[in-house]
């Protein structure tokens, strides 16, 4: 299990932790998703919930942080409907 894979364990653990049954998609892409990072490449995270409500954005937030390398996450956040 290289490096991402692992983070991307704690990242899908911490997401589901926060929004549970409502997450519908957890995803990478990038440079990260095609193996073809560097050390200084940024991490672009994609999160599909079922919907997106007041409040989602400052709890993803909030979940992310502590999170190693926290400051390279690019994330997308969004709603099914």
């Amino acid at each position: 299990m290289n490096h991402i894979d692992k983070w991307m364990e704690k990242f899908c653990r911490v997401v589901r932790g926060s929004f549970g049954e409502r997450v519908r998609l957890i995803g990478i892409q990038g440079s990260r998703g095609r193996d073809e990072a560097r050390e200084n490449s940024d991490i672009d995270v994609v999160v599909i919930l079922d919907e997106l409500r007041g409040g989602d954005l400052k709890l993803y937030r909030k979940a992310i942080a502590s999170l190693p390398e926290r400051e390279k996450v690019c994330g997308f956040v969004s709603g099914m409907g």
